[in-house]
């Protein structure tokens, strides 16, 4: 009894960590490591160290997750030295290789002390990354309405030896994260839980949590994030409305509801002349950004083109990009990676994600019933990844931005854990 109460409070205190990490975001971001362009939040290292601590209490949890990711690594530990054979070593690479590891290791092992505390509760488990997002929102709230202008929260920041250099945002919602692109593609995961959990509780809290985190959504004026967002809603009215309805689903109240909400929300906040996402889709062909990526798309297209096969090594893109725009990669995540990785081991890094989904959905749909709520978010949450991939990480690298993959690998190895427990 006393081992389990230990245990749940170890347990307790690395998700306490965890969300104070992904809460806080880019905020303590105060630590300066040789040949990094840019800081590392103090929250990360504490992360890392909480996480590989807690699994070396337990040998058995770090195998399992060391045995879970080993192919990934093996991938990009081979990747960097195929870099440091074509390109001469830089450090750079290696650091990042090394963060890449130590993010997917620690999200797996987060997922791991999910399952530890929740076990097959899904929906206990899902309200506490909600509460995370919560905080989140909370603290993005806070710097919107004292930050409207984002340079005034750099110069803030600078005050206290944090050098961000980010773009100059007017009235948009950057959140802790200090982009609204980001946070526009990220803000999904928490919408998605809201209305998954209201559907399954019909407790009017997350109805209100899920207004709120569209609201914020639409404050980023984030055509990628809107875009998927819309391109997630159609998708699921899609798939139940081919699957006849299901008991109690009404397909007319569900498009009134998603259809007037956005023009409602925008209505009440702005003045009909001045819906800047409008502008902003229309302006596209002349928008600085949107042809600030095409040129970067076109440089690095190029670099792949030079490199199709085995790529120039896991980060080094980083190094030929600062050199030409002074950004440290293309904006596309899947260009991104195909320059990093070429065309062979993301082909292999794909199909060990295919592999993955389908073996986790198998597991789930024959330990649990057809209509179970596990499987229901598993689709939901796939559908998801799924639009990132192909959608939204074409305009932002969010693939291997932390805080996508973080919150995305736990609650992969989560849901993963829950599929190879034991139905009882």
């Amino acid at each position: 009894m006393k081992e389990t109460s230990k245990s749940d409070f170890l347990t307790k205190i690395c998700l306490f960590i965890i969300a104070l990490y992904l809460i806080l975001g880019n905020i303590p971001r105060i630590v300066q490591l040789p040949a990094l362009k840019n800081s590392i939040a103090i929250t990360e290292i504490i992360l890392y160290f909480v996480m590989i601590s807690f699994a070396l209490l337990n040998m058995r949890i770090l195998v399992a997750n060391l045995t879970k990711i080993g192919a990934i690594a093996c991938i990009i530990v081979f990747s960097f030295c195929y870099g440091v054979l074509i390109n001469g070593f830089e450090f750079n690479p290696l650091l990042y290789s090394v963060r890449l590891i130590l993010i997917l290791l620690s999200a797996n092992i987060a997922g791991n002390l999910l399952f530890n505390l929740y076990k097959r509760d899904l929906i206990k488990g899902l309200n506490f990354i909600l509460n995370i997002y919560l905080g989140l929102l909370l603290i993005s709230i806070a710097i919107y309405l004292i930050f409207p202008n984002s340079v005034d929260l750099w110069n803030f920041l600078f005050q206290f030896g944090i050098t961000i250099n980010g773009d100059p945002h007017q009235k948009r919602f950057v959140s802790s994260y200090f982009d609204p692109n980001f946070y526009g593609a990220i803000v999904l995961i928490p919408m998605i839980i809201s209305a998954f959990l209201f559907k399954e509780t019909y407790k009017r809290k997350f109805l209100f949590l899920l207004i709120a985190f569209s609201v914020s959504l639409y404050l980023t004026y984030s055509r990628s994030g809107l875009g998927a967002a819309l391109i997630l809603l159609l998708v699921i009215l899609v798939i139940n409305f081919f699957k006849k309805k299901k008991k109690g689903f009404k397909l007319r109240n569900v498009v009134l509801f998603w259809s007037s909400l956005p023009i409602v929300l925008l209505l009440l906040y702005f003045n009909i002349d001045k819906l800047r996402i409008i502008d902003r889709f229309l302006n596209l062909g002349s928008d600085a950004s949107a042809l600030a990526r095409l040129t970067t798309f076109h440089f690095g297209f190029n670099i792949f083109s030079d490199n199709p096969l085995m790529g120039i090594g896991y980060d080094y893109l980083g190094i030929r990009m600062s050199s030409f725009t002074g950004i440290t990669s293309v904006d596309s995540s899947l260009l991104a990676i195909l320059i990093n990785f070429g065309i062979l081991f993301t082909f292999i890094m794909f199909m060990i994600f295919i592999y993955s989904i389908v073996k986790t959905r198998g597991r789930l749909k024959s330990k649990f019933e057809k209509k179970s709520e596990h499987l229901r978010f598993y689709d939901l949450f796939m559908i998801y990844v799924l639009i990132s991939i192909v959608f939204t990480s074409q305009f932002n690298n969010l693939l291997l931005y932390q805080f996508w993959l973080f919150p995305c690998t736990m609650m992969w190895s989560y849901i993963t854990h829950i599929s190879k427990s034991s139905v009882q």
